[in-house]
C-alpha cells in the first residue's frame, strides 16, 4: 500500500512538474468539397448530427451516447470551422491543433461509451446554416447542441429552424432539435 501511494504521488508531481499533457489522437483527414453519406460509411441506421466546439463543453454528446448504448444509431459530431469571408470557399481546410485537440476529447468520450463516431471538420460562414445543411445532407432525425453560453435555449432552437427551412425542400421532412445542458434537455420538433 505505500509503494502504492508513493507511486501515485511521484506519478502526480511528474505530470504537474513537466507539464505533460493528454495524448492527442492521431486522424487520418480527408478533404471532400460535399458531404456523401455513403461515403462517411452511414447506412441505413437513423444519423444523429452532435455538433461541437469545446473540448470542456462535450455534456450533450455524452447524453447523445449514454443513449446510443441502447440504440441502433450513427452519431456524427461535426465542428465547424468559420471563415469570415462572405461566401466561405473552404480553401483551408487544414486539421488545425484545435481541431485534434476537440476530436481527441470527442473519440476518449465515445471510446468510454464503447461507441464509434464519425468526426467533421465544416468550413462556413454561419455555423446553423452548416450544421442544418450537414443535417439535412445527410438525412438525419436528430440534431443535439450544447447550450450555448450566447444564445438562449429557444433561440438556438430558432436561429437552427430558420436554417432548416433554407436547407430541406420537403416541408413534410420533420427533425427534431435538442439543446442539452447537465440540468435540462428541451426537444423542438420541426
Amino acid at each position: 500500500l505505500g509503494l502504492f501511494v508513493l507511486f501515485t504521488l511521484s506519478e502526480r508531481f511528474w505530470h504537474r512538474g513537466t507539464g505533460a499533457t493528454e495524448l492527442l489522437e492521431r486522424f487520418n483527414v480527408r478533404h471532400t468539397p460535399e458531404l456523401d453519406a455513403a461515403g462517411l460509411g452511414l447506412g441505413t441506421r437513423p444519423c444523429k448530427v452532435v455538433p461541437v466546439r469545446d473540448p470542456g463543453n462535450l455534456r450533450h454528446l455524452d447524453r447523445a451516447l449514454q443513449e446510443a448504448e441502447h440504440e441502433d444509431a450513427d452519431i456524427v459530431v461535426p465542428t465547424v470551422k468559420v471563415e469570415s469571408d462572405l461566401v466561405a470557399t473552404g480553401s483551408n481546410p487544414n486539421f488545425t491543433p484545435d481541431a485534434q485537440t476537440l476530436f481527441s476529447a470527442v473519440v476518449t468520450l465515445a471510446e468510454h461509451h464503447g461507441k464509434t463516431v464519425i468526426p467533421l471538420v465544416i468550413t462556413s460562414n454561419d455555423v446553423f446554416f452548416a450544421i442544418a445543411r450537414t443535417a439535412q445532407e445527410l438525412g438525419a432525425v436528430e440534431v443535439i447542441l450544447g447550450r450555448s453560453e450566447k444564445l438562449a435555449a429557444e433561440s438556438q432552437a430558432e436561429e437552427f429552424a430558420l436554417r432548416w427551412g433554407a436547407v430541406e425542400p420537403d416541408e413534410n421532412r420533420a427533425i427534431t432539435v435538442r439543446v442539452v445542458t447537465d440540468r435540462e434537455d428541451l426537444r423542438f420538433r420541426l
